[in-house]
């Protein structure tokens, strides 16, 4: 049996009245470690009184990689749907796990409605293909010390590997930093 419902609204977590805080000020309330407990406090249309449950916390994992394949002609094609702090090694292993399968001609990148996500991951993924030492991004604040540069770290997997990028309207924020350093450092044709 389902024990929440879409409408449910959240009073309690733990002993914490949340209803009133503002989405942001949720995070300590939510979070926890793996195997914690916490007690939340719901109410539900139709209902005059709350229904108490004991959720427990867990390790949610996160896919970065949608779909990787390769086809028989040697085109590899891999879609990423989000920037996390795993995206640029899932990105490698992907493409390592389409080498063992044979030889690849070019590499399709599939960013369309990728909203993005971390900018270390973003810069990260940049160096499967960039040399080492490469810019990638700068940010540049109201004050000189608030302007930082971001370079690839470590050695490209795929210096030369003829690439693709697909954005659209949907690609931003790290979609749009790769395509773009790729793009810039003619290391990609963006679609």
């Amino acid at each position: 049996m389902n024990s929440s419902f879409i409408g449910d609204r959240l009073l309690f977590i733990d002993s914490v009245r949340v209803d009133t805080l503002a989405p942001g000020d949720l995070r300590p309330h939510t979070r926890g470690s793996a195997g914690t407990t916490a007690t939340v406090r719901i109410l539900r249309d139709g209902r005059s009184d709350t229904i108490v449950l004991r959720v427990l916390r867990s390790e949610v994992a996160v896919q970065n990689i949608a779909h990787a394949e390769r086809r028989a002609d040697g085109l590899a094609y891999v879609k990423v749907v989000r920037f996390s702090r795993q995206t640029g090694g899932d990105v490698r292993n992907a493409i390592a796990e389409l080498k063992r399968q044979g030889p690849l001609r070019g590499l399709v990148l599939d960013l369309r409605d990728n909203p993005g996500g971390l900018l270390d991951a973003a810069v990260e993924l940049c160096g499967v293909f960039l040399p080492r030492g490469t810019t990638v991004v700068t940010t540049r604040g109201r004050e000189a010390q608030d302007s930082r540069t971001y370079r690839v770290a470590n050695d490209p997997m795929e210096p030369s590997l003829p690439l693709a990028v697909l954005i659209n309207g949907g690609s931003a924020s790290a979609s749009e930093i790769v395509a773009g350093a790729l793009q810039d450092h003619r290391r990609a044709v963006v679609m």
